[in-house]
């Protein structure tokens, strides 16, 4: 009895969030048109236009002259930085505001936005809907503890790969890769293969993030 009533209480609420909840944005084309592409595009745009002309300033004026461009250029980048930080943490707030409660849920629906107007295949998709299933059942607050720790850990594994595979061996590593011929051309396996994953992974995600605001957008100029 009591978990039919605590069924129908939660169905109830789910559905007063769902009437209550706001429209998609951008969910027209004025929006589209004055709000969503501009702030996702005009930064970039701004920056291919005025950095290549700051650069090549600072490197045809003199040594003794160069302060000043080189100022400009550094102001330059840091300003085109905070810029697409503040346009892209705008979007991301504005593209929340229908998002479902559940963040198994959101995290599915940005999988299906991100290869739309693909859809992944079968097996995948119900990988996908177990793990969302799965995130779903999880105490908000096990997940508010586990978020920045995934998250570092990520981070973590990002940048000791860089460290480790990116660079080139220090003269203590030549040493022993040199006393070790298996350990040497494995490690330049290992390099060899991060600098033909690394720069794959950024553009795929890249490419993910641009259709899914592309697809928003065509939505929108079409309301």
């Amino acid at each position: 009895f009591f978990s039919t009533q605590l069924t129908a209480v939660r169905r109830i609420l789910l559905g007063a969030y769902t009437h209550m909840r706001p429209p998609p944005w951008p969910s027209t084309p004025a929006q589209a048109l004055t709000q969503h592409l501009p702030l996702l595009a005009l930064p970039s745009a701004a920056a291919a236009v005025a950095l290549p002309d700051l650069y090549d300033a600072f490197r045809a004026a003199a040594p003794a002259e160069n302060l000043g461009p080189l100022l400009a250029l550094l102001l330059a980048k840091r300003a085109t930085l905070y810029a697409c930080a503040l346009s892209t943490v705008y979007v991301a707030a504005m593209r929340s505001g229908d998002a479902s409660p559940g963040l198994g849920e959101r995290l599915e629906a940005i999988t299906a936005e991100a290869v739309s107007p693909a859809t992944l295949p079968e097996g995948q998709s119900a990988e996908v809907r177990a793990v969302a299933e799965s995130l779903d059942a999880t105490p908000q607050a096990a997940q508010a503890a586990a978020l920045p720790l995934v998250f570092g850990a990520l981070l973590a594994s990002a940048y000791a790969s860089t460290i480790l595979l990116g660079g080139p061996p220090s003269a203590e590593e030549q040493q022993l890769l040199l006393a070790t011929p298996l350990a040497d051309e494995a490690l330049a396996l290992a390099r060899s293969a991060a600098d033909a994953i690394q720069p794959l992974s950024t553009a795929s995600v890249c490419a993910f993030a641009v259709n899914v605001e592309l697809q928003a957008g065509a939505r929108a100029l079409a309301a």
